[in-house]
């Protein structure tokens, strides 16, 4: 699985350069095959056109902002910025509650697992870590193999399993994360 930098190299929308720095390498959630699939996946909370994608800092300003385009697919949501070339990004979203859902991107080499919440009109998209989850959660889900690490800074968590997943999301929804150094991402409809 590819380091922070490298994903932000993929991904084709721009997040701040310093909070990049400040959590590479830190407990993000990941898994080599999805655990979103078309079967399990709900309708994605955006709509087809034009969105803005900036960067949400702590103190809840936006910076760091381009233009991109949305085109959903059936259950899936294709995101594209107009002035990257490269191929457009694949997430696939489940609803956990109202206005709530986890995300599911996809990486050349695997997939990424962010928090969404909003509807389509603005959608704040944070990246889940491990680290932030709260103990208890996180060791209970380890032990019923619905997460998965092999080190004790919980440096990259593997998602095993869809209640893994959705448990994890119920967290960040429910506000029980620590989520010290926030990458948060806030798409705003351009109409």
């Amino acid at each position: 699985m590819r380091s922070l930098p490298d994903l932000k190299s993929r991904f084709t929308f721009k997040f701040a350069i310093a909070a990049l720095a400040a959590i590479a390498l830190s407990g993000c959630l990941v898994s080599e095959v999805p655990v979103l699939t078309a079967d399990n996946g709900s309708k994605p909370p955006l709509d087809n056109g034009p969105y803005q994608s900036c960067a949400l800092a702590e103190d809840g300003t936006v910076d760091d902002c381009e233009i991109i385009t949305v085109a959903r697919q059936n259950d899936v949501a294709m995101l594209a910025s107009s002035d990257d070339g490269q191929d457009p990004t694949e997430m696939r979203f489940r609803r956990i509650k109202r206005k709530s859902y986890v995300a599911q991107i996809r990486e050349s080499d695997g997939y990424a697992y962010y928090y969404a919440a909003g509807n389509a009109d603005r959608l704040v998209l944070t990246m889940m870590e491990c680290p932030d989850l709260p103990e208890e959660l996180r060791d209970k889900l380890i032990d019923n193999g619905d997460l998965s690490t092999s080190d004790d800074d919980f440096e990259f968590c593997t998602v095993v399993t869809l209640k893994g997943l959705t448990e994890v999301g119920r967290a960040y929804a429910n506000r029980k994360t620590l989520n010290a150094s926030p990458l948060s991402l806030v798409l705003t409809a351009q109409k």
